[in-house]
């Protein structure tokens, strides 16, 4: 429920901020070799991406030369 000046709603968003930070952040270790190791195979993931997005893009553009050219016939 809105009120007029919208104190009802500020109030429900104070109140969930505030318990939300109160929660302690779990943050997972990790040593530089396994960063590392990661990093190394999101780079390898993205490169491969890449890759297949350039296949993509040309097969799209030489269907889309042919459909241009069905069309001027």
């Amino acid at each position: 429920m809105a009120t007029k000046n919208g104190k009802k709603e500020e109030t429900k968003f104070e109140e969930a901020s505030q318990e939300a930070s109160q929660e302690a952040p779990v943050q997972p270790q990790f040593s530089m070799e396994e960063l590392a190791g990661q990093l190394g195979y999101a780079q390898k993931l993205i490169a491969i991406l890449q890759t297949k997005l350039n296949d993509a893009n040309g097969v799209n553009i030489q269907l889309e030369a042919k459909l241009q050219m069905a069309n001027e016939k």
